[in-house]
Parts: C-alpha cells; sequence; structure tokens
C-alpha cells in the first residue's frame, strides 16, 4: 500500500523478498492514494501472470480496504 510498508516488510518481515524494481516503482508514488493504486496495480500483474500455474491466491485486505483485495483478484475494476 505504500513505499514505507514494502519498506517495512523488506527489513522487518522474515523470509520477506521484495524485488528491487518494485521498491523502485513504489518509491515513485506521492501520495498514499498513489501508493494503493500502484500496489494493487502491481499485485494484479503477480496474479494474472500465475494464474494458471497455481491452485488458488490467497490476497489480505490491507487496513481492513476490500476493494483493494478484489482488485487484484479481477473481481473488480
Amino acid at each position: 500500500v505504500s513505499y514505507k510498508n514494502a519498506l517495512f516488510m523488506q527489513n522487518e518481515v522474515p523470509g520477506v523478498e521484495i524485488p528491487n524494481w518494485v521498491m523502485e516503482k513504489m518509491s515513485k508514488t506521492t501520495s498514499a492514494e498513489e501508493g494503493r493504486k500502484v500496489g494493487a496495480e502491481i499485485a494484479r500483474s503477480m496474479v494474472e501472470k500465475i494464474s494458471s500455474s497455481v491452485q488458488g491466491i490467497q490476497v489480505s485486505a490491507p487496513f481492513g480496504k476490500i476493494e483493494i483485495a478484489t482488485h487484484v483478484l479481477g473481481l473488480s475494476h
């Protein structure tokens, strides 16, 4: 949802590795709204790339924002 959140996950959550291209893209966001939008688009593109190779995908709704999770899963626009 934000560059700050990505930094926290990368540095403080054991086992989490965030690619440099994602960190760079998130670092360029200038508002909370833009961060959420860019993050959701990154996640959505990942879902599209792997969906034919997996049986399911688990997505969390950050801060209770269900619309972000449904967008990532392709259930809304």
